[in-house]
């Protein structure tokens, strides 16, 4: 884990360095002050700033407790996930398309601020490099190392339960939609339309809002938002928390050869289940073979089962609307 995290930390100081405008940057700049009086503040701010300020609260109650491997593990989710995988690519519209200078000196600033204590959290157990970033982020007022610099404390008024709530909602949309486009082999350059169908009206509001969020980071072109909505033809599906999705295929892959494709794998892998079968069923090797081979082989039936499941979904979406 060690050389690929430094690797993701030093990636994301790269990418906001090369963004780094000196005029853009406000020596004062208080979070939890612009999020709530900016006008350009967007759910993703508001939500980034609590996860970070729940992490803070969690890497010092662990720290606190002496339990290190738990504090480097929810640091390594946030910083890792939300952060880099998340935040850092939601803004990136925001700092590269954007005419609007006051919204890319927010989501400037904001990153930076959580990247600069991010480093502060991490020093105990990675100090080389957080002090390396430190240094580029520090201000003429700080500490002269990271190692003596105050250590970051949660701010519980920056919690944001509803804004958590809600970008969740909104991960776990672009999550499936990008699940189904893996599975059905989609291109990643070819850019999808997407059906959504959602009776809740706060939450239809809340994807009225921010589909930009799920056109970005899912592929998507077009989407269409309706209470009520036919499924279109060659589309595969899924459904969060109620609301349905389909994404249309038809011109997106080659129908007829992603079902031969299709087929050819289910076959294989009924093979393979049809094999273990055997082998599980054998008193000769339950009897003989060490329990930690036995459960490996249960765990690959288990998996290809899985796996055989949605295969099958996938060729039922497909033949449904020949």
């Amino acid at each position: 884990m060690g050389r690929n995290f430094s690797n993701k930390i030093w990636n994301a100081f790269r990418f906001l360095a090369l963004n780094l405008d000196p005029d853009l940057i406000e020596t004062d700049f208080d979070p939890t002050i612009e999020i709530k009086q900016n006008s350009h503040i967007e759910l993703v701010d508001r939500w980034i700033w609590s996860r970070f300020n729940h992490t803070i609260e969690q890497t010092t109650q662990a720290l606190e407790n002496f339990k290190f491997n738990e504090a480097l593990d929810g640091f390594y989710s946030f910083f890792w996930h939300d952060y880099c995988d998340w935040y850092l690519e939601l803004i990136k519209p925001r700092l590269y398309q954007t005419d609007n200078i006051e919204t890319k000196k927010l989501v400037l600033n904001l990153a930076l601020r959580i990247l600069k204590d991010s480093m502060q959290l991490l020093h105990p157990v990675m100090p080389f490099i957080t002090e390396e970033i430190w240094q580029h982020l520090r201000k003429e007022s700080d500490a002269q190392s990271v190692m003596i610099a105050p250590w970051p404390v949660a701010d519980l008024q920056a919690i944001d339960e509803t804004a958590e709530t809600e970008m969740q909602l909104l991960q776990e949309l672009i999550s499936s939609v990008r699940n189904i486009r893996g599975e059905m082999n989609v291109p990643p350059a070819r850019k999808a339309n997407l059906f959504i169908q959602c009776t809740d009206n706060k939450t239809m509001q809340l994807l009225q809002n921010y589909q930009i969020y799920i056109q970005h980071l899912a592929a998507v072109d077009q989407i269409k938002l309706a209470k009520s909505l036919t499924k279109p033809p060659f589309s595969a599906s899924a459904v969060v928390r109620g609301v349905e999705l389909y994404v249309p295929l038809e011109g997106l892959i080659d129908i007829d050869k992603e079902k031969v494709r299709l087929q050819k794998e289910i076959a294989r892998l009924e093979e393979q289940v049809k094999a273990l079968n055997i082998k599980l069923t054998n008193p000769n090797f339950l009897e003989k073979a060490p329990p930690e081979v036995v459960e490996k082989e249960r765990g690959k039936k288990e998996n290809f089962v899985t796996n055989l499941e949605k295969l099958k979904k996938n060729l039922a979406s497909l033949a449904e609307s020949s």
